[in-house]
């Protein structure tokens, strides 16, 4: 089977094209699940620290997803260039805010307010 018929195998299977957006999105979130949380709610990425989760207040995700998608570019032939252009990677950390792997579930988060750092009122007089 040649090259070409490998790929149109490919994109007729279920699932995300090979290098496509959602593609990368989808590798960087198998790759940082375990560390990495978004809360549509609260619009927020979240990164756990070893201790808590943290809501991440840097550029740290951005980072991330490039380091992601410079690494599958490197395996890339001369095509992969555009996998490290800036829409790319802003468009890569969009599709994995939508990824159920980084959805909080209920264990998640710290059961202690004050660990978590979330001012909740009077909630500590409870």
């Amino acid at each position: 089977m040649s090259a070409s018929d490998r790929l149109k195998d490919e994109m007729e299977q279920p699932g995300e094209l090979p290098f496509s957006d959602d593609y990368l999105a989808s590798c960087f979130s198998a790759e940082h699940s375990d560390i990495l949380l978004y809360e549509a709610e609260w619009s927020h990425w979240y990164r756990w620290g070893g201790q808590r989760w943290r809501e991440e207040q840097t550029v740290r995700v951005f980072e991330l997803v490039r380091l992601q998608c410079r690494a599958i570019a490197a395996g890339c032939n001369e095509g992969g260039k555009g996998l490290v252009r800036a829409a790319t990677i802003i468009g890569v950390e969009k599709l994995a805010r939508g990824d159920e792997r980084h959805e909080p579930k209920t264990d998640a988060w710290d059961a202690d307010l004050d660990i978590f750092n979330i001012d909740q009122g009077d909630s500590h007089d409870r």
